[in-house]
């Protein structure tokens, strides 16, 4: 035998095969890399706790106004969205609130790109706490009665990617699918498999969501940590996607690019979960990784937008990083979760939006720019991102 294919077909339409064959040289030959291409960003939408739309979040953000309100002793902000906006009545009931912010959110984005997706466009998307809803519907009646209360109309959502699933078919996105699920650098995480998809050909175009659901269970398991006792931390729900493309298929469509995703690095603490290096180290290295990645210095950037979001405990190594990095940057340290709230895994979509927003709008303290993006997991995964408007070269 010279070859051999290995498939895997899952739920929500998410298929793989792999191809086995004797190594080079004996029969196959292995591709030419393809040809060096930049990703740029075509389009975007946000439903956050500040309403539905780019505009809303800017407005949130730069009016300092804080969102969200008491639950039980945590702060938390809820997405505020109509489905019914955006999704029939007969579909809705088929998908749960993550899967129903993930779609809206990707119709919408698709919409602001002026692309309809098809075979070639993939979606790779970011989550921290997955469908916990639905798993909490599903199971909750089983440990509290027997198996044959498990619902099967609620089992399918019970997935992670079963929200990926979803935007796939209502948009007819065919390419390339993930999910990501790096607690609170999923979208930042999201962001980096997106882009390399692209570069690799994969896809001319990839919808790339970050989606959050807060469900009773998630919030009890926060209340439940100690590392949550800050008055100051908010979270938040969210479904904010982002359309990436190849700059020369944006192009070749005649599409407005909004900014170049330029580079992208990632390290870890190491320290174990919930505890990061005091000195952000780690941090540290994952933007000059990023900025190598970009090819750019320090001095170049306009702006570092940090994962800030209140937790004393992460802020401050950051702030030590991003403090010695803006030393040499002499440019502003932007921290908007400190208002918006944490939208646990889709912080880097939201600062991302807010950075090409203040690319165009009269703003002071923010210039037009490369701008660096951090994300960080609890568990001390650091991911930064680089992106710069679409004139710079």
């Amino acid at each position: 035998m010279n070859a051999a294919l290995s498939n895997n077909f899952a739920f929500a339409g998410a298929n793989a095969c792999v191809a086995f064959g004797w190594p080079s040289g004996r029969r196959f030959t292995v591709p030419a890399p393809p040809a060096a291409e930049k990703v740029v960003i075509t389009g975007g939408a946000a439903l956050t706790p500040a309403g539905e739309g780019i505009e809303a979040l800017w407005e949130a953000w730069w009016q300092g106004r804080r969102l969200g309100a008491d639950e039980d002793g945590l702060r938390v902000a809820r997405a505020v969205f109509d489905p019914a906006a955006h999704i029939g009545a007969r579909d809705r009931r088929r998908m749960d609130r993550l899967s129903q912010l993930a779609v809206a959110s990707c119709r919408a984005a698709l919409a602001h790109a002026g692309l309809e997706a098809d075979e070639h466009t993939g979606v790779v998307l970011g989550t921290g706490l997955g469908p916990m809803r639905s798993i909490e519907d599903f199971l909750l009646p089983v440990l509290g009665g027997c198996p044959a209360h498990g619902s099967p109309a609620v089992f399918p959502n019970t997935v992670f990617n079963a929200a990926a699933g979803q935007v796939a078919m209502h948009v007819g996105a065919k390419g390339p699918t993930s999910t990501v699920t790096t607690g609170h650098a999923a979208g930042a995480s999201a962001l980096t498999v997106a882009h390399d998809l692209l570069l690799q050909h994969r896809a001319e175009a990839v919808l790339c969501p970050a989606v959050e659901d807060l469900s009773p269970g998630v919030l009890a398991a926060y209340r439940g940590l100690p590392l949550f006792d800050d008055a100051g931390y908010t979270l938040a729900e969210a479904g904010i996607a982002l359309v990436l493309e190849r700059e020369s298929s944006a192009r070749a469509r005649g599409a407005r690019i909004l900014a170049e995703f330029a580079g992208h690095g990632a390290a870890g603490d190491a320290a174990g979960i919930g505890r990061w290096n005091a000195q952000g180290e780690g941090v540290e290295r994952a933007m000059r990784a990023a900025l190598a990645h970009a090819g750019l210095t320090p001095g170049e950037l306009t702006g570092i937008w940090a994962n800030a979001a209140g937790l004393t405990r992460a802020d401050a190594p950051e702030a030590l990083a991003t403090g010695r990095l803006a030393a040499e940057a002499r440019c502003p340290v932007h921290t908007p979760k400190q208002t918006l709230g944490e939208p646990v895994g889709a912080g880097a979509q939201m600062a991302a939006l807010l950075a090409l927003t203040a690319w165009t709008t009269p703003a002071d303290g923010v210039a037009a720019g490369p701008v660096l993006i951090n994300s960080s997991s609890l568990g001390g995964t650091h991911i930064s991102l680089v992106l710069r408007p679409a004139t710079e070269n």
